[in-house]
């Protein structure tokens, strides 16, 4: 293949990137074979080449292929310093089949490690974590991890836990990205306690994990141990006033050199709030706060550095505004980014001073890495997968067609979920269009409803776009009155918001691991 050839013309290959393609044994075997005498490789990005795939299809193909590439790096004697997977459906069978690689010597030398959405659970957490030790142990000091991103993995409690005892012994961390993992208080505490003893973290993301009271109270207490964070996202962690409080008791003493801080979704009340505000109010380089809804902080932070660096207070911003008038928002034109091709390139994007080879990509795959999204073909392909539905009755294979089809959208980086929201609502027929007239693509909106009520319960369901479902979908509408009983059950999920752990029972019963 002409990846295989290009490999094997590289006189300097240091990065290799296969994402956005799915690659078969075959494929994955040939492309092995390459690089089997390519010591210099030290970058590999093969994210999203395995997608949306039940997990009764991954062994044997997905986990031969991993394990042939890993297997290759080895035999290669290659030192990797980054090593990107995510997006790739292979749950706790595909970190067993590149176990060895993590643990071996070509491993010792990784900084970047990124897992996003792989499915792991709590046993691919296990593994992981076992793994990462293992790697430590055999280096004689050697490795030194500094990035590590697994969000979206539904590592849960027995996971985080496990991560835990392995991040304490690490002990070099500056960038870890753990979001929507279903992890408790529980699994918390120990988790951030292990983080104290990495002093050189500069960033943390535990977003859309669930803290509570002792959970915020060991947050507190670690970042005492962060001189140097300037980034910290727990948002939507239930930390309320006061586990805010604490945070800001910290903030003011040991972290003066915050650059972002979001805590929004947090039930964090005035008082808390303006503390938190107080000890930021020393963070000369601050950027953004986003502690959504409290119109009485705009008067106590006017003139300080806090007042250029607050997000908006209304929790209701956009489209909710449609919600009044039904006129569209504008749409602005996508800006792809940079060009990819098939050819040896020099890449300074992938931080290397050779060569790296970027295969060419399916146009699928192209539209994703320039952030290309065509809302009205996602939202036109959601309704005709969503409108054989019925009831609110678990119907498995249509449920693993929206989770391989939407979850990958909603978690690109280029993302906008005004623009989603609002081509849904006029597929829908809730919403006019640019022509000021209603446009349905759906006869019968029930299916469409049970289908939005199952999707909104997923940990990879974006959140920002409830409150604009919520102020349409609860206006008198025929078409809705047509559907009272999808109708009530949507609102009340959307009411009582993103439950992380609510299907969990649904995704082992049919073993699909979401990518």
């Amino acid at each position: 293949s002409e990846v295989v050839t290009a490999i094997k013309e590289c006189k300097d290959l240091q990065a290799l990137r296969l994402n956005g393609n799915t690659i078969g044994v075959e494929a994955a075997t040939a492309i092995a074979d390459a690089l089997r005498d390519r010591k210099e490789l030290e970058r590999a990005y093969w994210s999203d080449i395995f997608t949306g795939r039940l997990r009764s299809e991954i062994p044997p193909a997905l986990v031969r292929s991993f394990q042939s590439l890993g297997d290759a790096v080895f035999a290669a004697k290659a030192s990797l310093v980054e090593l990107d997977l995510s997006d790739n459906a292979f749950g706790p069978d595909g970190i067993n089949a590149v176990k060895s690689l993590l643990s071996s010597r070509s491993g010792y030398t990784i900084q970047i490690l990124k897992l996003n959405n792989n499915g792991l659970g709590p046993n691919g957490g296990k593994i992981l974590a076992a793994a990462l030790c293992e790697c430590h142990s055999n280096s004689s000091g050697m490795f030194s991890l500094k990035t590590f991103f697994c969000g979206r993995n539904r590592l849960e409690i027995a996971g985080s836990v496990a991560l835990a005892s392995t991040f304490k012994i690490i002990g070099t961390l500056e960038n870890v990205s753990m979001p929507q993992n279903g992890i408790k208080s529980e699994g918390i505490v120990p988790l951030v306690t292990a983080l104290s003893f990495n002093k050189s973290l500069k960033r943390l993301n535990l977003n859309d994990n669930i803290f509570s009271e002792d959970g915020s109270e060991a947050l507190a207490k670690a970042m005492a141990n962060w001189s140097n964070l300037e980034y910290l996202n727990v948002g939507d962690c239930l930390l309320k006033s006061d586990g805010a409080t604490a945070i800001a008791s910290t903030i003011e003493k040991y972290n003066t050199n915050l650059q972002e801080v979001l805590v929004d979704s947090n039930d964090i009340e005035t008082d808390a709030a303006l503390k938190l505000v107080a000890a930021l109010k020393n963070c000369s380089s601050l950027r953004k706060l986003d502690i959504n809804g409290i119109e009485e902080l705009k008067n106590y932070i006017e003139g300080s550095v806090v007042a250029d660096s607050l997000c908006s207070l209304s929790e209701d911003e956009g489209l909710l505004e449609e919600a009044e008038d039904d006129s569209i928002v504008s749409d602005e034109d996508d800006k792809p980014s940079d060009d990819i091709t098939g050819k040896l390139v020099e890449d300074k994007e992938l931080r290397i001073t050779g060569t790296s080879v970027t295969p060419e990509s399916s146009p699928r795959a192209t539209n994703v890495q320039q952030g290309i999204i065509d809302y009205d073909e996602i939202v036109q392909k959601f309704l005709n997968v969503s409108k054989s539905l019925d009831s609110a009755q678990d119907h498995p294979q249509v449920f693993c067609s929206i989770d391989a089809m939407m979850s990958s959208i909603f978690i690109s980086s280029t993302f906008e979920s005004e623009k989603f929201a609002s081509t849904l609502l006029i597929h829908m027929g809730l919403l006019k269009s640019e022509d000021k007239l209603f446009i349905c693509t759906s006869d019968d909106l029930n299916g469409p409803i049970y289908a939005l009520r199952y999707m909104v319960k997923q940990s990879y369901f974006p959140k920002q776009v409830i409150p604009i479902l919520k102020a349409f979908i609860n206006k008198p509408n025929e078409r809705l009155d047509k559907c009272a009983t999808a109708k009530h059950l949507l609102m009340q999920t959307l009411f009582q918001g993103i439950s992380l752990s609510s299907d969990n029972a649904f995704h082992q019963e049919t073993g699909l691991v979401t990518a």
